[in-house]
């Protein structure tokens, strides 16, 4: 089965940016209670460019930029906003499934519908655009190769034919990996899924 695996680049900044359309390109912040501490969950392009970083306490982030505006960070909202996305997705294909905090899964079975993958990708990043956010899109058969090449890839727009999943995530770094064996393989010298 072809799956279409679409990721979202700070999902959660995104949504809140069309929330409040007032924060585009102000620096703002995302914050979670974590060990009782406030600590910052995703951070605004303008916030990173000032230094705040996921995991930055909420009175570092502050001390970085006086001007930092901070909102709580509510996952079952990100979920909800997720649901909604591919809701609307559903015209596009038979089916969706999230990938949370930042991504969903579309079945790219229907795909012919839409003028083939090459298509569908684009009808997707449209539909997207169209409720505001921006992604990165890859269909592959392989789940992982798809989600690999969304999040990490260097395109935007990725469809790889069948049999040319090891080719495509050669160049991707190990965080693709997203697990313990990524430092594993680090550890070795390794920095990319094709060596």
């Amino acid at each position: 089965m072809r799956r279409a695996y679409l990721h979202f680049t700070r999902f959660p900044v995104q949504r809140k940016v069309i929330e409040c359309p007032e924060l585009t390109g102000r620096p703002f912040v995302l914050v979670e209670e974590s060990r009782g501490q406030r600590r910052v969950a995703a951070a605004s392009t303008s916030a990173l460019k000032a230094g705040v970083r996921p995991g930055t306490t909420l009175t570092a982030a502050t001390a970085l930029d006086p001007e930092l505006r901070h909102f709580p960070y509510r996952p079952e909202e990100e979920a909800r906003a997720l649901v909604a996305l591919g809701e609307a997705l559903l015209c596009l294909g038979p089916g969706f499934q999230l990938s949370a905090p930042d991504g969903l899964w579309l079945d790219a079975g229907a795909a012919h519908l839409s003028g083939g993958e090459e298509g569908l990708c684009s009808r997707a990043l449209a539909l997207c655009s169209e409720l505001g956010y921006r992604a990165h899109v890859a269909v592959a058969s392989e789940a992982f190769t798809s989600r690999a090449l969304a999040r990490y890839g260097a395109r935007r727009v990725e469809v790889i034919p069948l049999g040319e999943s090891a080719r495509a995530l050669a160049p991707l770094p190990l965080a693709a990996l997203e697990g313990r064996e990524g430092a594993s393989f680090s550890s070795l010298g390794l920095t990319t899924l094709g060596e």
